[in-house]
Formats: structure tokens, C-alpha cells, sequence
């Protein structure tokens, strides 16, 4: 009768791995209007590409990649205010996976 049966696999993934955040200015008080650079990585069980999402904790949010699992990924921002800055950053990987826990270190840019 000309049918065909087809079988769906279902993927199991896994969270990518918290990131660690490996570059960031080497003072936590800054200026507004000036650009500071901070580098993240991480790592997927299942090797998939992986956006990082950088938030500046004044309502900006960046996001750099899709690049592959365990490569760096580096975005800037400049704070508009002063006040202090809660700096994390979320890996999210091609499936939507998103990793849970905070980035570390922990990060607060003081802008004055």
C-alpha cells in the first residue's frame, strides 16, 4: 500500500556547562561611557555550538556566537550610569539548552 514507516530518535541533551568567566578588567570600578571587555567559556556534553549571553545588569543584553563548545567568546559593554553592575553571562546551546548555576567568578563592575 505504499506506506512507509519512519522512526524519530529522540535526543537526550544535556545543559552546556556553567561558564567560566576567564577574562574581565582587572579592576571592578570603572567609568561610564567607557567600554570594558569580558571573555567567557564553556563546554556541551553533546559537542553542540554554543551562544553566550552576556548580561550587564542594567538591562542590556548581548549575545555572541553561535561558536563551538570550549571556544572563547569575548563582548564589551559601557555603562551608562553609575551604580553597581551584576556581570553574568548563560551559555545556551543549538538545542535551547540553557546552563544553570552562576557564571564564576562572580563579577560586580562599580561605575562611577
Amino acid at each position: 500500500s505504499g506506506r512507509e514507516e519512519v522512526t524519530i530518535e529522540k535526543k537526550n541533551n544535556r545543559n552546556p556547562d556553567t561558564p567560566s568567566i576567564t577574562s574581565f578588567p582587572y579592576q571592578s570600578t570603572g567609568y561610564k561611557g567607557v567600554s570594558y571587555s569580558f571573555t567567557a567559556v564553556t563546554n556541551d556534553a553533546e559537542r553542540d555550538k554554543i551562544t553566550y549571553e552576556f548580561n550587564w545588569g542594567d538591562g542590556r543584553i548581548d549575545l555572541v556566537g553561535p561558536v563551538n563548545s570550549g571556544q572563547y567568546a569575548t563582548a564589551s559593554h559601557a555603562w551608562r550610569a553609575s551604580g553597581d553592575y551584576r556581570v553574568r553571562v548563560t551559555a545556551i546551546d543549538q538545542c535551547d539548552a540553557r546552563s544553570t548555576g552562576e557564571s564564576c567568578p562572580k563579577i560586580t563592575m562599580i561605575i562611577i
